[in-house]
Parts: C-alpha cells; sequence; structure tokens
C-alpha cells in the first residue's frame, strides 16, 4: 500500500511538470464541436476521462463483492449465534449428566469427578467395549493414566485450601484430557485417566502435555492465588481383547512407582503390547 502511494505521487507530480511544459494550445474536434485548448489540459482530461472510465467498470464488480461479503458477514453472526446455543445446550446437558452422577453418589465431593473406587469397573468396560468394536484390530488399544499430585509449597490456609488445589488441578486435567477419555479421584491428588484408541505416541505425549501443564506452571485457584505442583504419572497400554482391566491398572501403578523412583516431576510408560 506505502508503495501504491509513493507511485501515484510520482504520477501525479509528472503529470504537474507535463502541463507546465506544455502551453501550446492545439484544435481538438469532437463531431460538430471544436476548440483550442493547451496540448497538456487535453491529455489530462483524457487521462482523467480513462481513470473514470475505469472506476466505472469497476464499480459493480465491487458492488457484488460488497454484497457476498455482507452476506457472508450474516452468515458467519448467525453461525456465531448457533454455536453459542449449541454451547449452552452442552453445558446444560453435561450440567444435568453431573447432576445425576451426583444423585448416585458416584462422585467425588471435592472434585466432581469420578470416585476412584469406580475405575476398575470403567477400565473393564472400556475394554469389553473396544474388543468388541468394529475398528481394525491394531487400533483397539485401551490406555490407564495414574496421576499422583500434590501441592509443592506448604499450603497457607488464608490463600488455599486443599480442596480448592484439588478443583484447581481437576480443572487443568479437563482442558489437557481427550473429550472421549474418563477422570477419576480419590479425593487426595491421586487421579485416573481412561482413554480408548490412543496408540503409544499420542499416548506418551498426552502423557507429557499432563507433566508439563502441572509441573511448569502454578494451577490457579479461584480467588486467583498461585500453587506449584508436583505431579508423577505412570501409564499403561494394551490391546483390549488381550488384557484384564486389574491387570491393566496393576501395570499403570507400577509404571507411576518407577516414575517415583526417577524423581518428581516423572513420566513413564509401559507398553504392554511389546
Amino acid at each position: 500500500m506505502p508503495f501504491l502511494v509513493i507511485l501515484a505521487l510520482a504520477i501525479a507530480l509528472l503529470a504537474v511538470l507535463f502541463a507546465l511544459q506544455n502551453t501550446a494550445p492545439v484544435a481538438i474536434s469532437f463531431f460538430t464541436w471544436s476548440a483550442q485548448e493547451p496540448l497538456a489540459l487535453v491529455l489530462l482530461i483524457t487521462l482523467a476521462a480513462g481513470v473514470i472510465a475505469g472506476l466505472l467498470i469497476s464499480v459493480p464488480s465491487l458492488i457484488k463483492r460488497n454484497i457476498k461479503l455482507s452476506h457472508r458477514r450474516r452468515e458467519l453472526e448467525e453461525m456465531g449465534w448457533k454455536f453459542q446455543e449449541k454451547d449452552q445446550e452442552i453445558e446444560s446437558v453435561q450440567r444435568k449428566h453431573r447432576e445425576l452422577l451426583a444423585a448416585l453418589a458416584v462422585t467425588e465431593p471435592r472434585t466432581g469427578l469420578l470416585k476412584e473406587e469406580f475405575a476398575l469397573n470403567g477400565i473393564r468396560h472400556l475394554l469389553q467395549r473396544t474388543a468388541n468394536a468394529t475398528t481394525p484390530k491394531p487400533d483397539r488399544l485401551v490406555s490407564v493414566l495414574l496421576i499422583d499430585t500434590h501441592p509443592g509449597d506448604l499450603l497457607n490456609s488464608n490463600a488455599a485450601r486443599e480442596e480448592d488445589v484439588l478443583r484447581a488441578i481437576a480443572r487443568q486435567l479437563h482442558r489437557t484430557s481427550p473429550s472421549d477419555s474418563w477422570l477419576y479421584h480419590n479425593g487426595y491428588g491421586h487421579f485416573v485417566l481412561t482413554a480408548a484408541g490412543l496408540p503409544s505416541k499420542a499416548l506418551s505425549e498426552l502423557g507429557e502435555a499432563i507433566r508439563r501443564t502441572l509441573a511448569d506452571h502454578p494451577v490457579e485457584l479461584d480467588n486467583g492465588a498461585t500453587v506449584p505442583i508436583v505431579v508423577n504419572i505412570g501409564g499403561a497400554i494394551a490391546q483390549a481383547s488381550t488384557v484384564e482391566g486389574r491387570i491393566l491398572l496393576q501395570q499403570a501403578e507400577a509404571a507411576l512407582e518407577e516414575s517415583k523412583r526417577r524423581g518428581q516431576n516423572r513420566f513413564h510408560l509401559s507398553d504392554m503390547r511389546l
């Protein structure tokens, strides 16, 4: 854009210089009309007529493009409203779902996640469902991540309570975890994540993403305070048709112990297919 402005100014300057240097009159005729006018004026009028003609030719296309843009803008606004309505519907369904789970006493009150005692049944159901799926056999994978967390510093009771920290960790896990995964909690900082269909590389990336999210950045509480978190993660992955739920969970527990043996803020994955 600045280049075009400079070019236009240069052309205007050259036109002025041309007009100053060519003041001799010339005879012009147009049908029955004739006149004596300076050469420069005639050329400038001709140039202006050409510019006006070009603008008139481009006006319909500009109007058409503006109409299309206006139509697209209205469509985008309507889609935005529809997305907001869908988000509200999804939020309403999720709220009713949480209320139903709470009424059935299967959720842990501090975080609202499923109680850890139901994790084994959830893993068994996931194994059975995945084993009977129509997906190719190599993709029938079930994985478990055990996430052990605790505050990196002693909590100041005036700034943070344990339940506030646990809720903040649960929010972070929700943001990082796949939408079709399940989260469980024992009420004291030990979380279980189960998922199906994740290959070993994707599960490793998920485990590392959770580790970085919790270990590298303090979690933010509802009151704006921040608390550093120490996290260790152990994971296990297996073919759905070749393992029992308790064995898969025990393998994830062994991987968690191995990550703790290596130090704080570590992640270790056990691939039971190897």
